[in-house]
Formats: structure tokens, C-alpha cells, sequence
């Protein structure tokens, strides 16, 4: 849909990629393997990254607190820090 609109399009971000369980480690991906780097190349894009499903998120976000401030060792801290850092890389070289 982008390509049609003439939007270009820096990469892809996976939301809610996988959960991760407290109590054993143990990754699950809920919504079934990932299909996102297949996509990404069809497109000729990048995945930027994935963001796990983590109930911290929803926690502060419905405080209005962003999650990367909040829980700085969060999974999902982690994820958002790289995908920035990915986009901020991509973006520098335009």
C-alpha cells in the first residue's frame, strides 16, 4: 500500500513478536512463527526489529509513562532501544 502512495518506507517493526515467561524463560511466540523477515525482504525493506509482548507496557502506558523510562531492564526497553538505534542508523544514511 505504501509503494502505491509513493510513502517510502525505512523498515518494519514486529509488535507483540513473542512472550517471554517470568517464570521459566521459556519464549513463546502467541500469534504463530514469525513471518516478518519473509515480508521484509518481498518489500525490499528491513525488519528494524521485534517488540515482545510484555505486561509492563500496558502498565505504564496507561499511566502515560513510556515503558524505556520506566523499566529501563525491560525486555521491551531493550527492543524499542534497538529499533531506534536501527532507524537512527538507517536515517543517517539517507
Amino acid at each position: 500500500m505504501f509503494n502505491e502512495v509513493q510513502i517510502p518506507v525505512i523498515g518494519i517493526v514486529e509488535n507483540m513478536s513473542y512472550f517471554v515467561c517470568p517464570d521459566t524463560g521459556k519464549k513463546y511466540e502467541i500469534f504463530g512463527k514469525s513471518k516478518t523477515e519473509e515480508i521484509a525482504n518481498q518489500y525490499n525493506t528491513e525488519l528494524l526489529g521485534k517488540i515482545p509482548i510484555e505486561p509492563k507496557v500496558a502498565e505504564f502506558s496507561d499511566l502515560g509513562i513510556p515503558v524505556v523510562l520506566a523499566k529501563e531492564d525491560a525486555r521491551s526497553t531493550q527492543a524499542f532501544m534497538e529499533v531506534a538505534e536501527r532507524l537512527i542508523k538507517k536515517l543517517s544514511e539517507q
